[in-house]
């Protein structure tokens, strides 16, 4: 993982936090939609899975929110195979994709009207993202009679950064409690000659203290 855009997002945070006002610590729970080539078919399929993230809200002005954040979201699969031929052979077997991401960046909160107008908000957030892919898979042969021929395992596990941007809306229901959704877009995570594009459509809770 590249330290590099992390150390330079963190000074940058402690600039902004040392001349905003009424800083909130929160955190996060969210539901995560896969969307591009992890919510395809061969892949995650579109399953919505969850992920857990920390923020802090800096108060620019009374219409204006900075809200570094980190965020963790991962997604999983696994397929079974079983390929017989009656008396003559079969083949079992399984497979486990797994994708975590991490993300790091922060989201630019604007409320329309200001203080009169303070609960519904629009959001927008750049950053940049890690993601760890790994995959396993164990296959096994019988012959007739079930006597076993062969049995292998394999297994990869590769880590790609990108940057990423957001774009959404939130209700802050209480200085305490707000929900948004966010779509993250993210530029396709590069390995070699090939190419993983990796948004997302994210519900979150945000708890905040």
């Amino acid at each position: 993982m590249n330290l590099r855009p992390l150390a330079t997002w963190f000074l940058a945070a402690a600039s902004v936090a040392a001349v905003a006002a009424s800083p909130q610590f929160g955190l996060t729970l969210t539901a995560s939609k896969p969307q591009g080539d992890l919510g395809a078919t061969d892949a995650y399929d579109g399953k919505i899975e969850y992920g857990l993230g920390a923020q802090l809200s800096l108060d620019l002005s009374p219409s204006v929110v900075l809200v570094p954040r980190f965020d963790v979201t991962r997604y999983s699969r696994t397929r079974s195979m079983d390929y017989r031929i009656p008396g003559y052979f079969s083949v079992r077997g399984s497979a486990e994709s797994k994708a975590t991401l991490f993300f790091l960046g922060a989201d630019v909160q604007v409320f329309p009207g200001g203080p009169s107008a303070s609960r519904f908000y629009f959001l927008a957030g750049l950053g940049y993202v890690s993601g760890k892919f790994e995959g396993s898979g164990d296959m096994t042969s019988f012959g007739p009679g079930g006597v076993m021929i062969t049995q292998s395992h394999i297994s990869d596990s590769r880590t790609h950064g990108s940057v990423y941007g957001a774009a959404g809306f939130g209700l802050r229901f209480s200085r305490q409690f707000s929900a948004e959704a966010r779509y993250i877009g993210l530029d396709k995570f590069t390995d070699g000659d090939s190419t993983v594009s990796a948004p997302s459509l994210n519900v979150s809770c945000v708890f905040k203290f």
